[in-house]
């Protein structure tokens, strides 16, 4: 405990062991934040802002405080937030109470996160990897409004591209998906600047 407390213990044949001889770098634990059903997610930084000054967030003390400035090292490794319209729909997708990929990526930029995973799609996007299931009871030739609708809708690419398209956010952006599992490394203390 002594060594962890960064003490040098003195051993009885009068040599030293310094913690930098015995111990790892110190690593902090994950930051994740999740943002669901949400058109204003700003009270984030709020939160971050008050829990870096009560000292429950390490911060270098060469670093300022200021939260939702870029002046700050990354404060959420990973941010779930909603991505349920596309740009073009934020009015609709705030009249829901929703978001898009530009308002998720421009608090992701906010807060310096690394990996920024976007959900809650709404239904009007096909998934990537699925394709359309053929409309059984249609006669190929003519075919019905069902089928018509499901191949005219946009893929959740759209989502990615536009999230990826904005130059503020540095982090990489994924799509969530059903039963995925995405890895968050750790963060070593000396690699927070």
């Amino acid at each position: 405990l002594i060594l962890i407390q960064g003490q040098i213990v003195i051993l009885e044949d009068g040599s030293s062991v310094y913690p930098s001889q015995v111990l790892l770098s110190p690593i902090r634990g994950r930051r994740i934040g999740i943002m669901g059903d949400s058109f204003d997610s700003s009270s984030l930084c709020d939160l971050m802002r008050e829990l870096q000054a009560k000292g429950y967030l390490f911060t270098p003390d060469h670093v300022s405080v200021d939260c939702c400035t870029l002046d700050f090292p990354p404060q959420l490794d990973v941010l779930v937030h909603e991505a349920t319209l596309e740009d073009a729909m934020r009015e609709e997708a705030l009249s829901k109470g929703h978001s898009t990929p530009t308002m998720a990526t421009k608090l992701a930029a906010s807060l310096r996160v690394k990996l920024l995973i976007l959900t809650h799609f709404s239904q009007r996007y096909q998934p990537i990897d699925h394709p359309n299931p053929p409309d059984s009871d249609s006669d190929d030739s003519k075919p019905s409004a069902k089928k018509r609708d499901k191949k005219d809708r946009p893929s959740v690419q759209l989502l990615l591209d536009e999230a990826k398209s904005n130059d503020e956010f540095k982090g990489l952006v994924l799509l969530a998906d059903d039963h995925a599992i995405i890895p968050i490394p750790l963060i070593y203390n000396e690699e927070i600047e």
